[in-house]
């Protein structure tokens, strides 16, 4: 469907920096294993209530179990890439509260 979007696409995965940063998220969801599809909103609310259910925000960045850090990059390449109306209603506010307490992959947002 045009609202997904594959892992396994053609992307560029020509990157200069190699710590995870602003890694495009197709390879970060290769990497991870998880699809990133905007009609999957129960997806993206499980990975809000992992990251809340399990305080990953307190832990310190350099210090994140892998499960904090996938489910947060769930989270945030749905944020970046969906239309906010497709996404779970409040999740912005997490979302900005979350986002510089951990590594961000970058994805650009589709337009429809």
């Amino acid at each position: 469907s045009p609202d997904a979007l594959f892992a396994d696409d053609d992307e560029d995965h020509d990157h200069h920096d190699h710590d995870h940063d602003h890694e495009r998220c197709g390879c970060i969801a290769k990497e991870f294993g998880f699809v990133i599809d905007c009609n999957k909103t129960e997806v993206v609310q499980a990975a809000v209530d992992y990251l809340q259910d399990e305080n990953c925000i307190l832990e310190s960045k350099n210090n994140k179990t892998s499960e904090c850090i996938r489910n947060f990059y769930i989270f945030q390449a749905h944020h970046d890439f969906c239309a906010h109306d497709d996404l779970p209603p409040f999740n912005e506010i997490i979302f900005h509260a979350m986002e510089e307490h951990f590594d961000t992959c970058f994805i650009e947002r589709q337009y429809n």
